[in-house]
């Protein structure tokens, strides 16, 4: 069943100078994409393609110059009141700076509390018990949950950046280049991690990443974003042909390079 589609989504931007006559810049053309509940879609694309920008429309948090994107089948720009709050609770996302995503005078279980806090009805005593809950579900130990994000290594706190997100038991996680700033063998931990957690939870995932490698160890489905539009779409199983597609692939270094005779 379908949890999220995107029809015809456009975007564009107008320069913020205002003696500026140039026409809007568009970063976003035509766009067609669905989810469906508990998958995990992948969204490739290269530095300025407009993977952040569909990011942005579909958590709500901009709104497309035309097109529309729908949740369960209704216009998320008709959101609003308890439908609004609904839909915040039903969608969160893991950004890929995971320092700048959190209040550093925070404490750990401040920082996953406050989803908790704005959107469900625990009290204080309930919260805790699902702060301790959430943090060993991404293998934090609950005795760290008085710590500061500076006392904290990248990957714990990309961790914990997971943790709320899943506070409110949403039914899609936008990751957006979320595990980018992580070394690799972190990376594949953290998809590890989240590939569990989905399986366990049924979360829905999209997945925003330009490295082919970790799409291939991660999505069930990939959609290939190129100068705004999609230009390709296809299952794991599939192969990736378009050109944009096989220009992100050759980029990828190799474990190990050869040296150069």
């Amino acid at each position: 069943m379908t949890l999220l589609s995107c029809e015809h989504v456009e975007r564009s931007y107008r320069s913020d100078r205002f003696f500026d006559s140039r026409p809007p810049k568009r970063v976003l053309s035509g766009v067609d994409l669905t989810i469906d509940e508990g998958e995990c879609l992948a969204l490739l694309g290269e530095s300025g393609s407009g993977k952040s920008t569909l990011g942005r429309l579909i958590l709500g948090l901009e709104r497309p110059n035309a097109g529309t994107i729908r949740f369960r089948g209704k216009p998320v720009a008709s959101f609003a009141g308890p439908e609004r709050k609904s839909f915040r609770r039903a969608v969160q996302a893991v950004f890929q700076d995971s320092i700048g995503a959190v209040d550093p005078r925070f404490s750990i279980a401040r920082i996953v509390e406050e989803p908790l806090r704005h959107l469900t009805e625990l009290d204080e005593t309930a919260r805790r018990q699902r702060i301790v809950e959430l943090l060993k579900m991404v293998s934090i130990d609950p005795d760290e949950m008085t710590k500061l994000p500076g006392q904290m290594s990248g990957g714990q706190l990309q961790r914990v950046c997971i943790a709320r997100a899943l506070a409110s038991n949403p039914d899609l996680i936008v990751l957006d280049e979320a595990v980018s700033n992580l070394d690799l063998t972190l990376q594949i931990q953290t998809l590890d991690l989240l590939t569990e957690l989905r399986l366990r939870l049924g979360t829905a995932f999209l997945f925003i990443t330009h490295d082919v490698r970790l799409v291939r160890h991660f999505a069930d489905r990939v959609a290939v974003l190129h100068k705004g539009s999609i230009v390709e779409e296809t299952a794991l199983t599939g192969r990736l042909c378009h050109p944009a597609s096989l220009a992100l692939a050759q980029a990828v270094l190799p474990a190990m390079p050869s040296k150069a005779q």
